[in-house]
């Protein structure tokens, strides 16, 4: 089994880096005959990989692919003790495991929390047989130091920058004068901090600082940059659809929760679309207790026709507000279409849709939404794959 993991900047830089992720995903996917995708770090990069990783696994179901989620021995020994049963520890369809990284002991480098993150980081890299990269290096960010590591451990590093934005940091370079100069041409040059602060008479401690004020000004220019040429005005905060439930059990609600929630925190969902005739069914609850610990975060009932104040009133609450989906046909199919065309991920229980059939084309489209089963019979599917693949 060969093990992928990504490196990248907090911040991405153009609009059309999910395209250049998804395709290297693939690539990688072509590549290998099984492959286990390592997810370590936050932020929004991290969760563009992860969107394309699920993708990748819903566009290719003969493949063995798996997404782990790697913690240090603590923070997974807590994660495990707080979560039953055990098909709902962790999120069904998104996340297939999680592995506890070695622990690290002082003769090792020491307990604290920020030398046990370094070692993790470079353990990781030292697993890995590829790594996605999405680095700069006119930005010298902490991460270049990893980049280098997976490179010494002989790791197949493919790269997904874009060398228009790879342009634009080199012209930053090139307008720089006085000190500021000269400190980045002693990058260029290979010398270490302490060479460039001696030949400049200051700490290496205040060239570190002096490179981050100015890489801070570079990349608050290339945001102002991507807003410019973007058509969008941005990348807008994913939607889900929330349908075909069936019946409300503990375990349903629980898995339910669970999803919502790191949908939430990991990939920034904003808006969770339910039908209209849904909305008196126990799961409102639950999505109205992960709505409202976040800010901005809404229920939208979607209902075929014109809604009416009565209609209104019966899903409001639960819900924010009642958008109308402008389809004829059958009610339930073509509202949930609507649905679908405007929402990034759907959370379903496959098993309990009746209508699941007449939704499948929707499913094999290349941009189809992230199809999340939360289903029990879904994830001992999974469990049962996994174990085959560990044999």
């Amino acid at each position: 089994m060969a093990v992928c993991t990504f490196l990248g900047h907090e911040t991405m830089y153009e609009e059309d880096l999910p395209g250049r992720i998804q395709r290297a995903v693939d690539a990688v996917i072509e590549k290998y005959e099984t492959v286990d995708f390592w997810f370590w770090r936050p932020g929004p990069f991290y969760a563009q990989c992860h969107m394309a990783v699920m993708r990748a696994k819903q566009r290719c179901p003969d493949k063995r692919i798996t997404v782990s989620v790697v913690m240090d021995r603590a923070a997974c020994q807590a994660f495990m003790a707080q979560t039953e049963p055990a098909y709902a520890q962790m999120p069904r369809g998104m996340v297939d495991r999680v592995i506890a990284a070695p622990e690290f002991t002082a003769a090792q480098g020491g307990t604290h929390a920020l030398t046990i993150g370094k070692k993790i980081n470079r353990w990781v890299m030292r697993k890995a047989a590829c790594v996605i990269a999405y680095l700069y290096e006119a930005l010298h960010a902490p991460e270049q130091g990893l980049y280098g590591a997976a490179q010494r451990a002989g790791a197949r590093m493919v790269d997904v920058t874009a060398p228009e934005t790879a342009a634009f940091f080199e012209q930053c370079i090139e307008r720089l004068d006085g000190t500021e100069k000269q400190i980045f041409e002693g990058y260029r040059q290979r010398r270490t901090l302490g060479q460039i602060g001696a030949a400049l008479g200051v700490s290496g401690t205040r060239i570190q600082q002096m490179t981050r004020t100015v890489c801070v000004q570079w990349m608050q220019a290339a945001l102002a940059r991507r807003r410019s040429m973007s058509e969008t005005g941005g990348m807008g905060a994913p939607a889900c659809s929330v349908f075909g439930m069936g019946e409300a059990t503990y375990w349903s609600m629980a898995a339910l929760e669970q999803a919502a929630r790191y949908l939430v925190r990991q990939f920034g969902v904003q808006v969770f679309y339910v039908p209209a005739q849904e909305c008196s069914c126990g799961y409102l609850y639950v999505l109205r207790a992960v709505t409202q610990w976040h800010d901005g975060v809404q229920i939208v009932a979607v209902t075929q026709g014109q809604a009416d104040p009565a209609q209104t009133a019966r899903c409001c609450p639960p819900c924010s507000r009642v958008e109308r989906a402008g389809c004829k046909g059958r009610e339930t199919a073509d509202a949930r279409r609507w649905m679908i065309q405007r929402s990034a991920f759907c959370i379903c229980q496959t098993a309990s849709d009746a209508g699941d059939e007449t939704m499948r084309g929707d499913w094999e489209r290349g941009d189809a939404p992230i199809l999340i089963d939360i289903s029990p019979a879904a994830w001992y599917e999974r469990q049962i794959a996994l174990e085959k693949m560990d044999e």
